[in-house]
């Protein structure tokens, strides 16, 4: 038996009960037209919960979501059982004794924690609608009333009672719904990281697989090879595939330095002309031999920023370009945007696809189209990218309005607009 059958079950058994005895104290005191009335709608009801609970057992066996049906089921039950219970209280309850009646609202009461606690909803799953969020209040209002409208020695410490336990009621819901709430969050947050780390693996596993074989082909070549020139050209192949195991390495630990926060950036004012100068002679020689024009757009623009950080950022982004974006040229200069400055890496390669545009800083996306080419890396070079910038209090992007190849920046604060807020603290 699932755990809302059994918790539907145990409340009906328990509302026969309760409704048996007080008709069984009640029949003799009230007036026969009014109990006949009382106890045909409490019973109507409980008829009804009954056929409602089979339902919804059947239902729950062949619906997408059983949980959703069952508490909709609860919530229609609350409303319904919320009324019955007015109409008893308003036609029999006035012919009780002081010590029936007081037993009657303490019983009452305690039904309100049980609808304010059938009526959690988490907030993932929407909203529960406002039936489902006042229903808890609806027996604590009619009680409110019935004492109102029938003097009793007791009126206003039973007024104050109900008022503050239906108060306490709907606060520990709250609770609760925040509680819930936050649980849900930590077990996404806990899910995603294992599905990182097992993405992370997997990926690492393919792509140092694949220059690992090809050193394994051109080491066994250049053993076995008996012409100097073809054991000359597999050395340079078991060098070029252990380079890009090193590099793949490299950005292995980078990525695991940032994701683990023992990265501190180290933050002054740059000269944006003299980091990029840096950068373009560093790969200078790699796009050389691609075949690539890679050209520095002299600036004198300050920007504010960790040195080494900004050097990996934005090498990562030039790397790109060379690497992988098949472009004949390659621009890298600084504009101004806004109060922030942003340094474009701008090729006239293929571009980006459409389909990966939202999510190219994104861990271990290496683009939709890379089918037939070497994949030669894990995926982490703009996602490290941009872990880098939000390190510097920048950020970085692609501008997709660039459609004769791909526009890369890196966007950080100026720092004239850094040394003014420091003076406003």
């Amino acid at each position: 038996m699932n755990r809302p059958l059994r918790d539907s079950l145990s409340m009906l058994a328990g509302s026969c009960c309760t409704s048996g005895y007080f008709a069984y104290c009640l029949w003799d005191v009230a007036p026969f037209e009014r109990m006949l009335v009382a106890q045909s709608v409490q019973l109507s009801f409980l008829i009804w919960w009954a056929i409602r609970i089979v339902i919804c057992e059947r239902r729950a066996r062949l619906a997408d979501d059983p949980d959703e049906l069952w508490y909709r089921h609860g919530v229609t039950v609350f409303v319904a059982g919320s009324l019955a219970t007015c109409v008893q209280l308003f036609g029999v309850f006035t012919f009780a004794s002081e010590a029936l009646a007081m037993l009657g609202m303490v019983v009452l009461i305690s039904a309100v924690f049980m609808q304010a606690l059938g009526t959690v909803r988490m907030a993932h799953l929407g909203d529960p609608g406002w039936i489902a969020r006042w229903v808890p209040a609806v027996v604590p209002v009619a009680i409110v009333l019935f004492q109102l409208l029938h003097w009793g020695a007791h009126r206003w410490i039973v007024i104050l009672f109900v008022s503050t336990v239906s108060f306490q009621a709907f606060r520990l819901r709250g609770l609760m719904e925040s509680a819930l709430d936050e649980s849900h969050l930590a077990k996404r947050e806990v899910e995603a990281q294992i599905e990182a780390k097992t993405r992370f693996l997997v990926s690492a596993g393919h792509d140092l697989g694949q220059p690992l074989q090809s050193a394994r082909l051109f080491f066994d070549q250049a053993m076995r090879g008996q012409d100097p020139a073809q054991r000359a050209e597999a050395a340079t192949g078991t060098k070029n595939a252990m380079g890009a195991m090193a590099r793949q390495l490299g950005q292995m630990l980078d990525h695991l330095r940032l994701e683990s926060g023992a990265v501190e950036p180290h933050l002054a004012a740059l000269d944006a002309g003299a980091v990029i100068g840096r950068v373009v002679a560093q790969f200078d020689p790699v796009a050389a031999l691609a075949g690539v024009d890679l050209r520095a757009v002299s600036s004198r623009l300050v920007v504010h920023a960790d040195p080494d950080l900004l050097e990996r950022a934005l090498g990562n982004l030039v790397d790109n370009a060379l690497r992988h974006a098949d472009a004949r040229r390659v621009l890298v200069g600084a504009r101004r945007h806004g109060t922030h400055i942003r340094i474009w890496v701008v090729d006239d390669g293929r571009g980006v696809a459409a389909a990966d545009q939202q999510r190219m800083f994104d861990d271990y996306v290496q683009g939709s189209d890379r089918a037939g080419r070497e994949r030669g890396g894990f995926g982490l070079g703009l996602a490290s990218v941009r872990r880098l910038m939000a390190l510097m209090r920048g950020d970085a992007g692609l501008d997709v309005r660039w459609t004769r190849g791909s526009a890369f920046y890196l966007e950080l604060p100026g720092a004239a607009v850094v040394a003014v807020s420091e003076i406003g603290r």
